[in-house]
């Protein structure tokens, strides 16, 4: 989300709550923020600086929560349980 290059993001609808600060509820409500907004560098006149802010994206990035961690990294064919995946291309789809 960060380089613009996402085209969708999955999220698995079974993480675990982790209300600590910079936990996973952190980290997911940032992943949806990003998925409305992108990071790009301002230039300030009067401060004479560049400050990245998050401005509004011309087209969103659609958030689809399906399927357990479980069954993500069986679709993926991993081991280790995910809970979030990035679509980058939708190429082959049809």
């Amino acid at each position: 989300l960060k380089t613009n290059k996402a085209r969708a993001i999955i999220v698995a609808h079974n993480i675990e709550r982790i209300e600590s600060e910079a936990g996973l509820d952190d980290m997911v409500r940032q992943l949806l923020e990003l998925c409305e907004k992108k990071q790009e560098w301002v230039y300030d006149d009067a401060e004479k600086r560049s400050t990245q802010q998050l401005v509004p994206r011309e087209k969103h990035v659609p958030v689809i929560f399906a399927l357990t961690r479980k069954q993500l990294s069986r679709a993926l064919k991993r081991s280790a349980k995910t809970s979030v995946v990035s679509v980058l291309s939708f190429d082959g789809a049809e």
